[in-house]
């Protein structure tokens, strides 16, 4: 899955810049770098059906602006479907289970090891294509079972 197309949320500026440059080395491609969940969803809204839209992003849970990066994700998941990683430090673990218990996405903890981000990134966009399936097939489901009988 090389060549995925990433944005990250992060509002540290080291931590982000190290993480663009490890997922560059990996062969990812990352398309951009946001400190606020508005700015990531603008770019998605604005690119949307293009090949510069994510294949997965990145949240960091507290980022700078209005929204949060539990909330952002949420709005990905209802608006965008594509994969979601959020990341955390250690003082934000007791999120952990309330993210779990809204969807169960891949996480990492600060500070991370790029190997378990690309472990992340897979299980994401993973999870993300099942989630696309399952909506096809309730929509197919639900088609087939309010059709009148002939």
């Amino acid at each position: 899955m090389k060549g995925l197309k990433i944005l990250i949320c992060e509002d540290e500026f080291l931590p982000a810049t190290d993480l663009k440059k490890q997922l560059t080395a990996l062969g990812y491609v990352v398309l951009g770098m946001f400190i606020k969940a508005e700015q990531g969803l603008a770019y998605m809204e604005k690119f949307q059906n293009t090949d510069q839209f994510p294949d997965a992003v990145i949240m960091d849970i507290n980022l700078k602006g209005n929204m949060d990066g539990i909330e952002a994700m949420k709005v990905i998941g209802e608006k965008y479907g594509c994969g979601v990683m959020l990341l955390t430090g250690l003082g934000q673990l007791e999120l952990i289970e309330q993210i779990v218990e809204e969807k169960p996405v891949p996480f990492l903890i600060k500070p991370f090891d790029i190997y378990m981000v690309h472990v992340g990134l897979q299980l994401a966009v993973y999870q993300a294509k099942l989630e696309k399936q399952i909506s096809q097939l309730q929509i197919e489901v639900r088609n087939l079972t309010t059709k009148p009988n002939n």
